[in-house]
């Protein structure tokens, strides 16, 4: 822009020299050129006037560049300063007025495009960094809200059993029922830990994966089986689709994180007395595994923010669970470290995650 706006002036700078330097300089010559053609008379009207410009001739053609010269480089000066301060007021406006498109005439028109598109380039960050300050007060909000629940029914169940008076009338059934409920709690608690290190650890890591082969296929059905009693308790059916011998290379540890919680979300998600199907298929030489199951508690607002840290869109699920939302942002993140993706649909209150790797 700088460089356009610059040739632009110049040129006109040097053309306007052109043509006054010709009007009052050239022009004069073959006047005189011309008159020169014949014999003046002395006692004729024009020729006083004729024979003072004559005269002067010399003068005028000295005097009359630099003239021109003046007015003119005085004239662009001006011009450029009139530019200067209107870009001056643009940076100003970008300043103390983000949000109002800055609007300059046209020969400043690239200047105008450029400053706009810096006024949106800084809006932009803006809102990023307003983002990044939410999910970081959002991440303060649930470790206070998510962590204290369990805890403090921890630190109530062991007061009374460390009150001697309440633990003598306790039998041994309730005392074990205490204790029963601090260990529950106390695994929820490691659990919203561990999330909430892995979201870190997993978004702040430099060390990439170690990926090894793996017969997929027996992976996910022994992994199936190990959710049997959880599935159990809520009276659901799993409908395993698994093609045999699938063999891929994976980072087995993450990506069994990434199994742990889907089937966990699709666990919390079913109704009872529900199926959930988990598919495993190569298509293309890709591999692609989906986990299905029927909800009420999925709506099509919510999608847009599924893979988001932290969103959550069952409160009072989260709220009975623990869960601090993060598992789907979990599984994400890992299987992009793979180079493979992740998307989700809901139809018909069919909720379905598919990973393509």
């Amino acid at each position: 822009m700088k460089n356009n706006l610059t040739m632009q002036i110049t040129k006109k700078y040097f053309y306007t020299m052109i043509i006054a330097t010709t009007v009052l300089v050239i022009i004069p010559l073959m006047v005189k050129m011309l008159l020169s053609l014949r014999v003046w008379d002395g006692t004729e009207f024009f020729y006083p006037m004729l024979y003072i410009l004559n005269r002067s001739l010399g003068i005028w053609l000295i005097v009359t560049p630099l003239f021109v010269w003046l007015v003119v480089t005085y004239t662009f000066f001006r011009k450029m300063m009139s530019y200067l301060e209107e870009m001056i007021v643009a940076t100003k406006s970008l300043i103390e007025q983000p949000d109002e498109k800055i609007i300059l005439r046209n020969e400043l028109s690239e200047f105008e495009n450029e400053i706009n598109h810096i006024r949106t380039d800084s809006l932009e960050n803006k809102k990023m960094a307003n983002e990044a300050e939410k999910k970081k007060n959002d991440l303060l909000t649930y470790l206070a809200h998510d962590l204290r629940t369990p805890l403090t029914s921890i630190i109530g169940y062991i007061s009374l059993l460390k009150n001697e008076q309440i633990y003598s009338d306790l039998d041994s059934t309730k005392r074990k029922k205490y204790i029963d409920i601090i260990s529950d709690k106390a695994s929820r608690l490691e659990y919203l830990i561990n999330d909430f290190f892995e979201i870190a650890k997993t978004g702040s890591s430099k060390k990439g994966i170690n990926k090894e082969e793996v017969d997929l296929s027996l992976m996910l059905i022994q992994i199936s089986s190990e959710f049997l009693p959880l599935l159990n308790e809520k009276k659901l059916e799993w409908d395993l689709k698994i093609e045999q011998n699938i063999h891929t290379k994976l980072d087995i540890n993450k990506f069994e994180r990434v199994l742990d919680n889907l089937i966990r979300n699709a666990i919390s998600y079913s109704p009872n007395e529900t199926v959930i199907q988990l598919t495993l298929e190569k298509i293309d030489e890709r591999v692609v595994l989906s986990i299905g199951n029927i909800t009420n508690k999925v709506s099509e607002e919510d999608m847009d923010y599924l893979f988001e840290p932290f969103f959550r869109g069952d409160q009072s699920r989260s709220t009975k669970t623990g869960n601090a939302g993060l598992g789907l942002a979990i599984a994400k993140q890992i299987i992009n470290e793979h180079g493979g993706t992740i998307e989700a649909e809901l139809e018909n209150n069919y909720f379905k995650v598919s990973i393509n790797i």
